[in-house]
């Protein structure tokens, strides 16, 4: 029988003044594709969104799921987000601690010319 690890994970809702932005990127046979959700300062959902495509890299997925999330927030007004990711290489990437893979660097570039519209953006590595 195999022993059973519990791991306590806690959600928090952003500071003030701030929302948060949960990112999800997903690869299965034969399809692939990204999600998130926008909080308030509240707790409250603002806006859920998905999408899809070929492209069978999960880092990859979870990069468009943080731009298609941060242009949202950008048409939204809002000014500064904290971005939640359960990809470390994603994160590091974004944080320039990480060469990102050669096919992802279009994403990675879309991300970064995003960032200069907010006073804020801070990348968390999260594990759910």
């Amino acid at each position: 029988m195999k022993d059973i690890t519990h791991i306590l994970c806690i959600w928090s809702k952003p500071a003030a003044g701030r929302v948060k932005l949960d990112v999800d990127g997903s690869v299965g046979q034969g399809h692939s594709g990204f999600g998130g959700i926008i909080w308030d300062e509240m707790g409250s959902n603002v806006l859920a969104y998905t999408g899809y495509n070929t492209n069978d890299s999960v880092v990859y997925q979870e990069l468009l799921a943080i731009k298609e999330g941060l242009q949202a927030c950008k048409m939204m007004n809002y000014a500064q987000v904290e971005v939640a990711s359960d990809s470390l290489r994603v994160v590091q990437a974004i944080k320039r601690m990480e060469e990102p893979l050669w096919f992802c660097m279009n994403v990675l570039e879309s991300i970064f010319h995003l960032v200069p519209a907010f006073d804020y953006v801070e990348s968390i590595f999260h594990l759910v």
